[in-house]
């Protein structure tokens, strides 16, 4: 095991907070999970042809935290604040008791807790990948905590879907993760959708992270914008390893098929719908696909692949020609400024969401072989950094 790991069972306890630590103006993103991508604001403004240079690193903007009244102290971590209501299992923004509190936010942590009861293996799946060696596109995790239970002097709301277990229920594994300020992926794509070069950029980078895994001899299997993040120089991290396992065994690349195969429901590939299971590496392809697309378009570009969904339903019948112009309507009734999709960017979405995943390329450097991604020249880190700061100061 590469992390410290508690020895005994300990108890999270409320307590007052030493008044030597002063209040600071610091923020926490919340990460939505699931949902989809609308009510995209209109302009789209090109990336600056002039070079630009940046010199120092990028301090995020994030809002106030109330050190006085945390929610508790676990080990040597002090909960400030539980990072949204719509995770499955709890999220919390916390920091060290043997740190002062950074104005950037640069020595806070996320603690994600994982009921030990847990029966989709999500804990085992994290810390799997987490044993790998370092790669700058992953989350980084530091520190496991096993067999915590939570008490709170206030008793904790429950989610608004009531599906997820109230904190003081259970015992819980806690992963104490790297917390990136910039935050999540999505909230800058649903203001506004990236241009080419810009897109171009990412998805260099998340098909890095994603062949490291497949590498490695694991599939994601849950490859979608809710599960990316972004650092203090916005470039991208991905997280979420719940649903990544091995994806072949001495009998070779496994088929996921009934409980073997929980997943997102949303971006399960066609084949699963069709009775046939799928394969892992098959299935992160497919998904890798449809994130370009949410990319380049600003929005959703279907909810599901079954045949009842109206969208990929045009797909499965081999319309594209029709999927691509009522694509280009949407954006245009959604103000999204859009110009013709060039004809290497078409081949290599229909290629990745082909309904056959024998069709759909086999590896990742095939990826990195069509036309589409070897012709379009990915914008510079300068230029992406500028660009998002653009997008997070956008109302």
């Amino acid at each position: 095991m590469l992390f410290p790991v508690a020895k005994e069972p300990m108890a999270m306890i409320t307590v007052p907070f030493n008044d030597a630590i002063n209040s600071t103006t610091l923020s926490a993103s919340s990460k939505p999970i699931g949902g989809s991508i609308s009510n995209i604001q209109a302009n789209n403004d090109a990336i600056p042809s002039t070079k630009v240079t940046i010199t120092k690193t990028i301090t995020p903007t994030i809002p106030a935290i109330d050190y006085q009244r945390p929610l508790g102290v676990i080990d040597k971590y002090v909960l400030l604040s539980e990072l949204g209501q719509d995770h499955l299992y709890p999220v919390y923004l916390a920091s060290s008791i043997f740190d002062c509190p950074e104005k950037d936010g640069s020595n806070l942590v996320v603690l994600k807790a994982i009921p030990v009861a847990d029966y989709r293996g999500s804990f085992q799946n994290e810390t799997n990948v987490f044993q790998l060696k370092y790669h700058k596109n992953l989350l980084n995790c530091t520190e496991v905590i096993k067999n915590v239970k939570f008490h709170f002097s206030s008793f904790p709301k429950k989610s608004a879907e009531g599906n997820r277990p109230t904190p003081s229920d259970e015992f819980y594994h806690i992963l104490i993760l790297k917390y990136h300020a910039n935050g999540d992926f999505l909230e800058l794509v649903k203001k506004r959708r990236l241009e080419e070069r810009v897109a171009r950029y990412y998805f260099g980078q998340i098909l890095d992270a994603v062949e490291y895994l497949h590498s490695n001899g694991y599939c994601h299997r849950d490859l979608k914008i809710e599960n990316i993040l972004l650092d203090q120089n916005f470039n991208l991290v991905l997280t979420d390893f719940g649903h990544s396992v091995k994806y072949k065994d001495q009998d070779g690349e496994k088929l996921f098929i009934d409980k073997s195969s929980v997943t997102t429901p949303g971006i399960c590939p066609p084949e699963f719908h069709q009775g046939q299971g799928y394969r892992g590496t098959q299935m992160d392809i497919f998904a890798l696909g449809k994130l370009l697309l949410i990319f380049i378009t600003g929005f959703n570009p279907f909810s599901n692949t079954k045949t009842t969904d109206q969208n990929y339903g045009m797909v499965l019948k081999g319309h594209w020609s029709i999927y691509w112009r009522l694509m280009k309507a949407w954006m245009k009734k959604r103000w999204i400024k859009v110009g013709n999709f060039s004809k290497d960017f078409k081949a290599l979405i229909e290629m990745m969401l082909n309904p056959d995943p024998t069709k759909r390329p086999a590896t990742i450097q095939e990826i990195r072989e069509s036309s589409w991604f070897k012709k379009v020249k990915p914008a510079s880190a300068e230029e992406v950094q500028m660009e998002m700061i653009r997008m997070k100061t956008q109302v």
